[in-house]
């Protein structure tokens, strides 16, 4: 090495092919690294070997010697290489089975048990719709919504009068929802109270719904309750429970005007029908199911105690118009 020059000078620079003049290395330099501490070091120790040999004018045997001297380095290089690879190898780690794995996407939880046994109900469609009570509770729901102890207000349930207008409608948000058919009734009699006399155009006839104003409305005498979760019309809107509809009929009050003209029910074969031929479309999104076996709603009528009260034909008789048409496809409606 020159002067100045350490080893690892002198080893940069022959492997970035810097030139210049090297000394002859002689065999006591050569054994002093005979166990070299890194194994990058040996094509420069054999490199020496050559040059030490190419200087020496000794002849075949000391050449003899050089090759001897170059094949045991080169094997304590390869026996240096094998043990440096061997302990720079990773070590293979037996990974035992965690007992907090992870459960799969499969895997039920003991905290949310799969249920038992179905619903009772399971598999059983409802002729009245999605969310509409069952038979047997449709009439537990109309009997105590209309339970009606006032005489006067003629409350009869699975009726729906037509009337032949409606000052108030039930339907809305607010709209005008209450309680029961007996309050549904009470607003009837005070609506008609305060609007059925001259000049009540301006007043207020609903303690609790001062907003609400007779306007040029004759007063009601029909009234029209929802005692359902839903109650099912042949029209477009959606009609929830406690809407109070108030109607009026300008004559012959004991005979109201009912479109199923004193039937509770609604024909079995109109109920068998598709729902193409209804006697009008009913949007699946308004209501699902088919139509109901009972007229949902309770009507009545403001008449004096012991009347008689009678339906009479709605101006409109879809109902036998309905029957008439579609009894040879589907049977005859009402016996």
């Amino acid at each position: 090495m020159g002067q100045g020059e350490t080893q690892s000078d002198q080893r940069l620079g022959h492997q970035r092919g810097m030139g210049g003049p090297r000394r002859a290395v002689t065999v006591t330099q050569v054994e002093r690294h005979t166990e070299p501490q890194d194994k990058q070091w040996l094509p420069h120790i054999l490199e020496a070997k050559i040059q030490a040999t190419q200087c020496r004018g000794d002849g075949q045997p000391a050449r003899k010697n050089m090759q001897v001297l170059a094949t045991v380095l080169i094997f304590l290089g390869l026996a240096l290489l094998a043990f440096t690879s061997m302990a720079s190898a990773p070590r293979i780690v037996r990974m035992e089975p965690s007992s907090r794995a992870i459960p799969s996407a499969t895997t039920v939880s003991p905290a949310s048990p799969l249920p038992v046994s179905a619903p009772a109900n399971e598999g059983k469609t409802q002729a009245s719709g999605a969310g509409a009570p069952s038979e047997a509770s449709r009439s537990d729901l109309s009997t105590r919504s209309g339970a009606v102890a006032d005489p006067t207000c003629h409350a009869r349930l699975h009726t729906d009068y037509m009337g032949e207008r409606a000052p108030v409608w039930g339907l809305g948000k607010p709209g005008f929802h209450l309680q029961s058919a007996a309050e549904c009734c009470a607003a009837c009699q005070a609506h008609n109270r305060v609007c059925g006399k001259p000049g009540s155009s301006a007043k207020a006839w609903w303690p609790s719904r001062p907003e609400l104003r007779c306007g040029n409305n004759p007063g009601c005498n029909v009234w029209v309750y929802c005692p359902e979760k839903q109650c099912f019309a042949f029209d477009i809107h959606v009609h929830t429970q406690g809407e109070c509809w108030l109607k009026q009929q300008h004559a012959n009050i004991t005979r109201p005007k009912d479109p199923h003209e004193g039937h509770t029910s609604f024909p079995a074969a109109m109920r068998a029908s598709p729902r193409e031929v209804w006697p009008w479309a009913v949007d699946k999104k308004i209501w699902p199911g088919g139509i109901p076996e009972k007229v949902p709603w309770i009507s009545g009528v403001l008449a004096p105690e012991g009347a008689q009260v009678t339906s009479a034909p709605a101006d409109d008789r879809w109902r036998k118009r309905w029957c008439d048409k579609h009894a040879v496809r589907y049977g005859q409606c009402d016996p």
